[in-house]
């Protein structure tokens, strides 16, 4: 398994304004779309017994794709991030969808957190970002505090494991010794290079915490064997691999070999 060796800084919030169109493009293709279908599914799960109006802190949002569709299920929701442009995009598109009441928006980091004084939440999302951060234990702890009783913490961030398989899919097994011996790997989309933070170090970090894991999933893991992009536009291969992957998001091995792990944990 590989070890997570971290980074000296957070990563500049410029990197993803200078990016803004690549993340977007990103989230318009097959693999971009099903990260959000899985993800969804699984949050959708966790809030089926919630019900509505809920307040939802989503950290590091971007441009408010998650933030959106929860306000849009009838959820309250802060969005934090650090970029201005992606914001912009995000309060853009909560205009556009009517949203705007349900939708707020603070330009602020992690860091930021303690002096903000927002209080608790019924859920709080932390989706690929820690392995942006110096300090990802601590962030994790600062997100953990603002979930309130009953509450839960969804936590997201790439598996370093499975970049080993995608490049031995390709037959590129220098490259896949080159991730075993490093402790980064570089974002094609943000041009930046980024920790690697497992599965089992994000599981160390919650248990930290107040908060007991109910929730083990991944996602991508299928669409990452299909070595040929291809098909992934073709919607009926793509509608087929979806329904798959939401299937299998929670069971082993399946999860373990997604391109992102994701860990969702409750407060008593």
């Amino acid at each position: 398994m590989l070890r997570a060796m971290p980074a000296s800084t957070d990563t500049d919030p410029a990197v993803f304004d200078q990016h803004l169109a690549s993340w977007r493009e990103w989230q318009a293709s097959p693999w971009g779309r099903l990260r959000y279908a899985v993800v969804g599914h699984v949050l959708d799960t966790h809030l089926a017994s919630m019900g509505t109006g809920l307040r939802v802190l989503d950290l590091g949002g971007g441009d408010g794709t998650e933030s959106l569709r929860l306000a849009a299920l009838g959820h309250d929701v802060t969005l934090v991030d650090p970029s201005e442009g992606m914001l912009g995009v995000a309060r853009a598109q909560a205009d556009a969808a009517g949203l705007a009441d349900r939708v707020v928006t603070v330009h602020a980091g992690v860091d930021d957190l303690a002096r903000l004084g927002l209080g608790s939440f019924d859920v709080v999302l932390f989706h690929f970002v820690i392995h942006y951060l110096a300090d990802p234990a601590a962030a994790v702890a600062a997100a953990a505090g603002h979930v309130g009783p009953g509450g839960f913490l969804s936590l997201m961030a790439p598996n370093p494991d499975a970049d080993v398989l995608v490049r031995v899919r390709d037959l590129d097994l220098a490259g896949a010794r080159d991730l075993l011996a490093s402790g980064t790997r570089e974002s094609v989309t943000f041009a930046h290079s980024m920790t690697h933070v497992g599965v089992e170090q994000a599981r160390a970090m919650l248990g930290a915490t107040a908060l007991q894991e109910v929730g083990h999933y991944g996602q991508r893991g299928l669409m990452n064997m299909v070595a040929s992009n291809e098909p992934k536009h073709d919607p009926e291969f793509y509608a087929e691999l979806e329904r798959l992957e939401i299937e299998l998001c929670g069971t082993t091995p399946y999860r373990d070999i997604g391109s992102s792990w994701q860990l969702v944990a409750r407060r008593p």
